[in-house]
């Protein structure tokens, strides 16, 4: 599916359906700074990765659809943040 709409959605449930499909883009800086660590993958942190993905609304809002979709059922608490999701999914993930 292509990320271009023909018209507006009429209201939250449809874009939410809609970025359901689609696979969102990543700034070009955000990929290549991940290409980056990945070279010293041992030595990545939490708080370094989101710093970066934090820098890329796009990538954030991927971030948080994995976790939507990856959530546990043991899971109580909603994440709010970058680096809490990461500590859940890990960082070898990326």
């Amino acid at each position: 599916m292509t990320l271009m709409i023909d018209f507006p959605f009429p209201g939250l449930e449809p874009w939410v359906e809609h970025f359901k499909e689609v696979e969102l883009p990543v700034l070009r800086h955000t990929m290549h700074q991940l290409a980056e660590l990945r070279d010293d993958a041992d030595r990545i942190n939490t708080r370094k990765l989101a710093a970066i993905i934090e820098n890329d609304p796009l990538m954030t809002v991927r971030v948080f659809q994995y976790m939507a979709t990856h959530r546990s059922q043991r899971q109580a608490v909603e994440l709010t943040t970058v680096e809490r999701a990461l500590m859940m999914i890990g960082t070898q993930k990326f």
